[in-house]
């Protein structure tokens, strides 16, 4: 541009001054070059540290659901399932239909299946050997199933499919085209080819009839957009002739949305992303606007300078800009390459955690993208410089050339408000100088805090993965045995085979360190001579039945009120009802009623009395007394028992009760019986359960473990095929896997914000002893002593640190009951949290502070200040 008179270019003198005067300040460039680099470095690493682990911690979360779905719709027509497959809403979708259940297999409940290639995906069922089916006669299987079937783990093996449709048996010798791995250990699945289904349809026609859930079109869908999963598939289901609302309807679709998929939780994360994103960058703002600004205040004398001798404003700016931009193409590589190599050898660290139990090994780092993070932390580090410099560019562009040649700088102290102080000379002197530039003052203070309430949230939020508190929400129980049929139960085979032996739990009883034993024993399908009436009328109604478990000697009823129960042959409910032994009291909390465990124990072993139980949801939430899973039933009111349609006992509520959902229902498909059956759960003593039903199910035992025998007793139990089983230790290994990612990665990015406060700091106590060598030279030149000016710079330096501890604390209080809280509470991990507040990182890298502010301004004034008096005040500041 031609900014003088007479039309000279001067573009060629600019650049020179600014080579010159960019090579002529190097203690300046290194200073500046390590902010920018330090900025970039903390972008880059929270970025590659934070999208790796999210990816790692996310794919894990989905194999413990066995799906990477955000819904799955159930009960689509093959139209409806062909209209939603090709609507622009979903980015990929499965399709899952459920064909029967084998009758052959040793111990396993298996299901076979069709599910093409997405669905495949999806839940986590590709190949590891093999291939998927595409051959009539072939299918993919877990090595579960094979193990299962006394068959050889290999491919191109023959393995007989047995199972029945509405009575009839069919028998299909396949071909194992291909093995996979259980990603989800409550289901097994043999998977059948399209050519199977597409040769088999009068048999599908038969099973989709036959009112069992099966031969129905179920997708499992990824949506492009997660806000509000639920009512935007519910609208388009409506559009396309379904009902998602009225589960009576002939056309009801069931959607139902993964945990991950959350509106709630969703918000929560980009909340707590926007916050802690904003003070990302205002972090690295204060780090390099401190530099500009010292840097510009050091300079200002040249600038002034140059203006007398013609440079315009608009000059100065260019000037000044080309060197920030000198220093961000130099910083911006080296943060780069220090955030990538970072975030690079954490990750694997993480996957190496979580490879003992999730299979992590299958992680791959390399997935990482890149091109994104090298984007976005060039980005964000090049706005933060570019808003870094905007005010001291201004600064020096705006200044006059008289202003200039003799600019010192002002104390921001009206003399005539200044009030006399008394005291010591240094401790006055030293807060003086913190008040003649309030807003340096005021920079150093928020940066610093920064740095405190960073760190300090990052690991009060670590901290709150709580794995006493996801276990006490999961089960009260050290193990729980069951039969592996509950886990899966289609076609009404829920019966009295379904139970464990009494010679099974027998040898159990007998392994070291066994304690606190309960029996759970509770009606089948084929204790349907059996019914009870609670005092509401459940009129027939069977339009829902076939999306349940319900054999077709059971009948659906319907209340408005209280919704779908079981009914046996005389329209009376078969009703959920359990015999449990006395030690399950100890595992259950009393919700209204009889609250002495003595007294209820007593009324319950000699008397006519039962419990009603509901769960607690993952939050450990319930509705009280009115919870709708009590039905509607009151404490005092009677349950009148049936046996073929005579009435036998009587019992009367005297206690409502809740627990965790593994106490009641044990696992898997257990939780769909007890929904399918209906009807609140109704608990009687053992004693009272075997009167009335001449074959009691022996449906879970539940029991502690001394610790010394855990690993024992786990060892012992995974040998036993015939029993399927869960204990604490398992579901404690898991917490703990993912809360040890946490901390590692909320310790690493604690550790960048600690590293950048105590660099910034450091960087600001050093500049400042710089820009004040002619300064502190004239203090000296009139008596001050070295021990005086170290005794000042170390006030100063305390100071600002006593500020930024007093801001912090109360700042981080304030961030943790709050925003931390909140997320800990409402984000998609809050059934394994527990929120726990600490001050203890803030105090630690407050003392790291106050160490720097005796040890930085000792250190520089040796490096800074070693020339005498005189030489010093030959040196303009």
């Amino acid at each position: 541009m031609d900014d003088i008179l007479f039309g000279n270019n001067n573009r060629a003198i600019i650049k020179k001054l600014t080579s010159r005067s960019f090579h002529s300040n190097k203690t300046r460039n290194i200073i500046a070059v390590i902010a920018i680099a330090l900025t970039t470095f903390l972008f880059t690493a929270v970025l590659t540290i934070g999208l790796g682990s999210t990816g790692t911690i996310k794919y894990n979360m989905e194999r413990m659901l066995g799906t990477q779905a955000d819904a799955l719709v159930q009960g689509l027509s093959a139209e409806q399932f062909e209209q939603l497959k090709n609507n622009s809403m979903f980015e990929k979708v499965g399709c899952w239909i459920p064909v029967a259940i084998m009758s052959n297999t040793n111990h396993l409940p298996v299901e076979v299946d069709y599910a093409d290639q997405a669905q495949l995906e999806l839940r986590f069922l590709t190949p590891r050997a093999g291939s998927a089916p595409q051959k009539e006669n072939e299918v993919l299987v877990s090595a579960n199933v094979l193990e299962d079937m006394n068959i050889e783990e290999q491919i191109g093996v023959s393995i007989p499919i047995e199972f029945s449709i509405q009575d009839k048996v069919y028998h299909f010798d396949m071909v194992v085209s291909g093995i996979y791995d259980t990603p989800h250990e409550k289901s097994e699945s043999v998977i059948v080819s399209q050519a199977f289904m597409e040769s088999n349809q009068d048999m599908l026609s038969e099973a989709a009839e036959g009112r069992s859930g099966c031969g129905i079109y179920d997708a499992d869908v990824v949506m492009r957009d997660t806000y509000m999963v639920q009512e935007c598939i519910s609208e388009f289901v409506l559009s396309i002739g379904g009902n998602p609302d009225n589960a009576n309807a002939d056309n009801y679709v069931r959607i139902a949305p993964t945990p991950q998929s959350s509106n709630d939780s969703n918000l929560v994360i980009w909340l707590a992303a926007g916050v802690f994103g904003i003070l990302f960058m205002f972090c690295g703002y204060l780090l390099i606007y401190n530099v500009f600004e010292i840097a510009v205040t050091n300079d200002i004398r040249q600038y002034g300078l140059l203006r007398t001798i013609g440079t315009t404003s608009r000059q100065v700016k260019r000037l000044v800009n080309r060197q920030a931009w000198y220093l961000f193409l130099i910083g911006t590589p080296i943060g780069l390459l220090l955030g990538l190599l970072l975030g690079r050898s954490i990750l694997p660290a993480v996957i190496q955690i979580f490879s003992v139990d999730y299979g992590g090994d299958k992680i791959e780092v390399g997935a990482l993208p890149y091109v994104a993070i090298i984007a976005g932390a060039i980005l964000f580090s090049g706005l933060t410089v570019y808003i870094s410099t905007r005010k001291p560019v201004k600064k020096a562009s705006q200044i006059s050339p008289i202003e200039a040649v003799r600019y010192v700088e002002q104390a921001n102290i009206s003399v005539l408000s200044k009030n006399a102080d008394k005291g010591a000379i240094i401790p006055r002197m030293a807060k003086a100088n913190l008040q003649r530039n309030r807003r340096r003052t005021a920079f150093i203070v928020v940066s610093l805090t920064l740095s405190v309430i960073l760190l300090n949230s990052v690991f009060v939020f670590s901290n709150s993965f709580d794995e006493e508190v996801y276990i006490k929400k999961q089960t009260r129980s050290d193990f729980i045995v069951y039969n592996p049929s509950v886990a899966l139960a289609f076609n009404g085979n829920f019966g009295h085979d379904s139970g464990i032996s009494d010679n099974t739990v027998s040898e159990i009883g007998q392994q070291s360190g066994v304690t606190n034993e309960v029996k759970l024993y509770r009606n089948t399908f084929e204790d349907d001579n059996i019914a009870c009436d609670w005092g509401i009328s459940y009129p027939v109604d069977n339009t829902y039945k076939y999306v349940s478990v319900l054999p077709d000697f059971l009948d659906w009823g319907y209340n408005d009120n209280f919704g779908y129960a079981a009914l046996t042959s005389d329209n009376l409910p078969l009703g959920n009802v359990f015999g449990f032994s006395e030690n399950l009291l100890q595992r259950i909390g009393i919700i209204e009623g009889e609250t002495d465990l003595a007294l209820l124990k007593e009324k319950l072993w000699n008397g006519n009395n039962v419990i009603l139980m509901a769960s607690y949801d993952n939050s450990g939430n319930l509705d009280g007394a009115d919870d709708p899973q009590y039905a509607g039933v009151s404490v005092g009111d009677t349950i009148q028992f049936y046996e073929n349609g005579t009435p036998t006992k009587m019992f009367t509520v005297i206690a409502k009760a809740a627990a965790t959902d593994s106490e009641i229902t044990l696992a898997g498909g257990g939780s769909n019986i007890a929904t399918d059956v209906g009807g609140p759960m109704i608990y009687m003593s053992e004693d009272n359960f075997k009167e009335i039903y001449e074959t009691p199910t022996l449906y879970g035992f539940l029991f502690d473990v001394e610790d010394e025998y855990q690993q024992e007793m786990e060892n012992y139990l995974a040998q036993n095929t015939d029993i399927s089983y869960s204990s604490a230790s398992t579901l404690r290994t898991t917490i703990l896997s993912l809360k040890n990612v946490v901390l590692l990665i909320g310790g690493m990015i604690g550790a960048i914000f600690a590293l950048v406060g105590l660099i910034n700091f450091t960087n600001l106590i050093m500049t400042n002893i710089i820009t004040r060598r002619h300064e502190f030279a004239i203090m000296q030149s009139i008596g001050m002593t070295n021990r005086q000016l170290r005794q000042l710079l170390i006030l100063e330096s305390i100071s600002y640190v006593m500020r930024a501890g007093v801001v912090g604390i109360l700042t981080s209080c304030v961030m943790g009951f709050t925003l931390i809280k909140i997320l800990v509470e409402n984000g998609p991990t809050n059934f394994m949290m527990s929120f726990q507040m600490t001050l203890f990182p803030a105090i630690i890298i407050l003392v790291f502070f106050g160490a720097l502010a005796f040890t930085i301004p000792v250190i520089a004034l040796q490096f800074f200040n070693n020339h005498s008096i005189v030489e010093r005040l030959k040196v303009q500041e």
